[in-house]
């Protein structure tokens, strides 16, 4: 897979990760600055704080995922669609995070927090997508070498 693309595509999840951190941020800072803190229970409580913590860690575990490689066909093929399925759990995610934001007409930080987390999960989409795509044409450059057999 070329180096540079791998790299473009990498820093697409990885950029797109972090603005869902961001939302997430926002989020606890909006609901600790308005008080609504207050009617929370400790689930409510602490589910503010193991979002954005729950992401970070799906930072660092796709950081690693995504140094694997293969040269067996095989297994190029289930990362592929690993790749692919991650994309589409991410594309869904966007959808409901735009039609959220469309919920109110009027201005809401709730608005404001579901836009900036459907941008993260669009930009990660793309980049899961893209992933999958490099290695399609990497499995199907490396099938042209094999199948043109050794140059003579």
């Amino acid at each position: 897979m070329g180096e540079k693309r791998q790299r473009g595509a990498r820093a697409l999840v990885i950029g797109g990760f972090g603005i869902v951190v961001i939302s997430g941020v926002v989020n606890l800072i909006d609901v600790y600055s308005i008080g609504i803190y207050k009617y929370l229970r400790l689930s409510g409580d602490l589910v503010q704080f193991l979002i954005p913590l729950a992401t970070i860690a799906t930072i660092a575990a796709w950081w690693f995922m995504s140094q694997l490689m293969t040269d067996q066909f095989e297994q190029r093929l289930l990362l592929r669609r690993a790749y692919r399925w991650f994309g589409v759990e991410y594309l869904i995610m966007f959808a409901a995070a735009v039609a959220l934001g469309w919920h109110s007409t009027a201005f809401a930080w709730t608005n404001v927090v579901a836009g900036i987390q459907g941008a993260g999960e669009g930009l990660t989409s793309i980049g899961f997508l893209l992933m999958a795509r490099l290695l399609s044409v990497e499995a199907a450059s490396s099938e042209e070498v094999v199948s043109s057999g050794p140059a003579v």
